[in-house]
């Protein structure tokens, strides 16, 4: 039930966010490999998401991802 920053920060993990209301896009990230899903996708443009760009903040795992860090 963990988001990617969540899980990121119990591995160590050190991915750009800001303490905010999850739709800043200050935690933008791109997902490399598997499967995951949002909350909302506010803050990214249609281009971002074409670009596989996610919200670590917000973004929930459907499987084993990876991103870019």
């Amino acid at each position: 039930g963990q988001t990617v920053l969540e899980a990121s920060e119990d591995l160590g993990g050190d991915l750009p966010f800001d303490d905010c209301a999850r739709i800043c896009g200050k935690c933008k990230t791109r997902l490399l490999s598997g499967r995951a899903v949002m909350d909302a996708e506010d803050a990214l443009d249609p281009s971002a998401r074409a670009n596989a760009l996610i919200l670590s903040c917000q973004v929930r795992c459907l499987d084993a991802v990876v991103v870019e860090a």
